[in-house]
């Protein structure tokens, strides 16, 4: 029960106080200030810093609970004692992530959103309100292990899934680290699952004319969306994004430049005739900025597009996203080779570039072949 020493109001007038404070017994410094709208923990200390006399509001009680608001006094206690600025002990995680660390990665990572619905799933109902320095790997690794699916007929998430969260963890906590907001990195410990769901389906040579055929049926803008992707190996979003400032067609080797991409790197993408055709389709417009505009900026997602292409083409386990699996297959099918697709693709390490090649049956029947071919003689 919370327990309060006798009120002392505030206001100027007794009848209609403009807010009544009340101190937390055995907490000093803590009081529950009540305003016209609501109620809220405040703290209140003398700076060890400037040595003037400070009023921090730790948040309404509707959201913060009392042992919470006792949590972050005695992170800032401890702040204060040893002569630090105490307001370091006062940021939680979900104020470190929207104050600071989502900042920087709208910067600097086209796929930030990815990162913050992650967070907004995973992290905060589960740390969301911890003082940042309260934050320890058991925390963490209890989060990690506790994961859970959010869609109801899923029963576990897959290791990718959730090494992608351990991976936000480890590198959120890293950059607090960097700016000196904490000391040290309680994710620095936490490992990645070893991954056992490769996916390895491309467009198989016995559906191109089903795929073909239906995506000729769909709108021409699309059309071309989908050709370039098949040709380029890019994401998605990097082609919608794509913009027109970037293209260089002139000369005996073609290019897109793409600024920002899922690492937060630019990389050129080499273009082919048939990759410059379809651009040449689509027309450039001096009037638009991207290749693919929508109504604002680029073209939104057409997801409504790809689910029926794929139904009608009879491939409903495809995804759009296997189109960069299916450049990079069939590349290496024709010579290139693990490192040069890596900078198409624009990855960091080369075990994920490995991870999107899919084998050909052809290509691993001529290797055994080949290797028989050797020993016939020997046999």
């Amino acid at each position: 029960m919370l327990q309060t020493d006798a009120s002392q109001d505030a206001g100027s007038s007794p009848s209609k106080p403009k807010q009544s404070e009340r101190r937390i017994v055995g907490i000093p410094g803590l009081c529950l200030v009540a305003y016209s709208g609501g109620e809220s923990f405040v703290y209140r200390f003398r700076h060890p810093i400037t040595k003037k006399r400070v009023s921090k509001t730790l948040g309404r009680t509707q959201h913060m609970s009392l042992t919470q608001a006792a949590v972050i006094v005695e992170g800032m206690r401890g702040k204060i004692d040893a002569g630090r600025d105490p307001s370091e002990a006062m940021m939680t995680v979900s104020q470190g992530f929207d104050e600071l660390y989502l900042c920087h990665i709208k910067k600097n990572l086209q796929s930030w959103s990815d990162h913050k619905s992650r967070f907004n799933v995973h992290v905060r109902p589960v740390i969301g309100a911890i003082p940042l320095c309260k934050v320890g790997q058991s925390e963490l690794q209890r989060l990690v292990d506790n994961l859970k699916p959010v869609a109801a007929d899923k029963t576990c998430l897959s290791d990718a899934t959730v090494n992608r969260v351990t991976a936000l963890l480890k590198a959120y906590f890293s950059r607090l680290v960097e700016w000196g907001v904490i000391s040290s990195s309680p994710a620095l410990r936490l490992r990645m699952l070893r991954e056992q769901n490769q996916r390895r389906r491309i467009i198989l040579d016995r559906e191109m004319n089903g795929f073909f055929s239906a995506l000729a049926n769909r709108p021409p803008i699309f059309q071309l969306l989908v050709k370039l992707l098949l040709l380029t190996g890019v994401r998605l979003n990097e082609a919608l994004s794509a913009q027109w400032q970037n293209i260089r067609l002139e000369g005996d080797k073609p290019t897109m430049w793409l600024p920002r991409c899922k690492g937060g790197r630019g990389r050129f993408v080499p273009l082919s005739p048939e990759a410059v055709d379809v651009i040449q389709q689509l027309g450039n417009r001096q009037d638009q900025e991207y290749l693919f505009p929508g109504s604002k900026g680029p073209m939104t997602r057409p997801g409504r597009h790809f689910k029926a292409l794929f139904k009608e083409a009879g491939v409903e386990d495809l995804h759009c996203h296997d189109f960069r699996r299916h450049f990079g297959t069939m590349a290496l099918a024709e010579g290139a080779n693990v490192g040069d697709l890596k900078e198409i693709y624009g990855h960091q390490a080369l075990s994920t570039t490995e991870r999107y090649l899919a084998p050909q049956e052809n290509r691993l029947h001529l290797a055994a072949h080949s290797v028989g071919q050797k020993l016939k003689a020997y046999l």
